[in-house]
């Protein structure tokens, strides 16, 4: 009964010489709300339920998506 989601991948666009990281860091000091995710497009595919390997997409413009599949591995060895 429960899940997981960890999301591979670069989160938001990076700036030249500062990393998105550090501009969303600010904005969660000075009172932005909005979760680190949110930034995410592997994990709102995944939560949306609109993922694909990129192999299945013809003609792609996004390179570097990345995915892995995860199991509960005690479950398994039971």
């Amino acid at each position: 009964g429960h899940s997981y989601m960890h999301a591979f991948g670069s989160l938001g666009k990076d700036f030249p010489f500062c990393d998105f990281y550090n501009f969303w860091l600010k904005g969660q000091i000075t009172g932005y709300e909005d979760d680190l995710w949110d930034f995410s497009l592997n994990y709102q595919a995944a939560k949306q339920h609109k993922f694909a390997p990129l192999n299945t997409i013809p003609n792609t413009q996004l390179p570097g998506l990345s995915y892995a599949y995860h199991f509960d591995a005690t479950l398994y060895a039971e």
